[in-house]
C-alpha cells in the first residue's frame, strides 16, 4: 500500500524546531535536523559524503551533488555558535564517523525516512526543504550568514530559475526579483 502523503507544512520557524525535535527515532530525527539545516532535495541529502563536510573558524560547509543545476551546490551552513548548533553538531557527528554517505549513516532508505517522517510530522522530506527556504527568505533564520537575497536563495537551494526565490520572499514580485539582480549584476 503507497504511502499516503500529507501536504507540505507551514509552521514558522520555532514550531518547525520543536517538531523536529519531538521526532521519537534518534536516526528519523538526525535526518530531519540535517534535512532542514541544508534544505536539501533527499537524494541530495543521502550522497552528502564526510569528506564534503568542511569546517573553518566557525562555519560548517557542504558541498551537495544536485541534478538541477551544474552538479554541485556549496551550501554555507551556519556560523557555529547560534541556536541552530544542535543541528550543526549532527553533520559534525556525521563528519567524524567512518560512514560512506548520509544514508549509511542514518540507517534507512528513502520510502523508510518518508514513512517516519509522514507518520511523525506529517510532511514528506522534501516539506523540510519548502520550510527552510521559506524561513530564509522570511528573515526568521537568526544568523548572519543567510541574506534574503533572491540570487542568494537560488544559489544556497540549487534552483534554475531567479523566479522561484520570489515564492518564499515576502512581498516580492517576480519583476522586483529581477530589476534587484540585474542591479547587483
Amino acid at each position: 500500500m503507497p504511502i499516503q502523503l500529507k501536504p507540505y507544512p507551514t509552521w514558522g520557524y520555532d514550531e518547525t524546531k520543536e517538531r523536529i525535535e519531538a521526532i521519537s527515532k534518534g536516526n528519523v530525527r538526525a535526518f530531519a535536523r540535517v534535512g532542514y539545516l541544508l534544505g536539501g532535495r533527499l537524494s541530495e541529502l543521502f550522497e552528502i559524503t564526510p569528506e564534503r563536510v568542511g569546517v573553518e573558524d566557525d562555519f560548517v560547509s557542504v558541498i551537495m551533488r544536485t541534478r538541477k543545476v551544474s552538479g554541485t551546490a556549496f551550501r554555507e551552513v551556519i556560523n557555529i555558535r547560534t541556536d541552530e548548533n544542535n543541528y550543526v553538531n549532527q553533520l559534525l557527528h556525521f563528519k567524524k564517523k567512518k560512514y560512506d554517505n548520509f544514508q549509511e549513516y542514518i540507517g534507512y532508505k528513502r520510502t523508510a525516512i518518508e514513512k517516519h517522517l509522514n507518520n511523525e510530522l506529517g510532511t514528506v522530506p522534501h516539506g523540510l526543504r519548502h520550510l527552510r527556504a521559506t524561513h530564509m527568505g522570511k528573515q526568521q533564520i537568526p544568523s548572519k550568514i543567510h541574506q534574503s537575497t533572491a540570487p542568494y536563495l537560488k544559489y544556497y537551494f540549487g534552483w534554475t530559475k531567479l523566479e522561484t526565490a520570489s515564492y518564499y520572499i515576502d512581498n516580492l514580485t517576480v519583476e522586483d526579483i529581477k530589476s534587484h539582480y540585474f542591479k547587483q549584476t
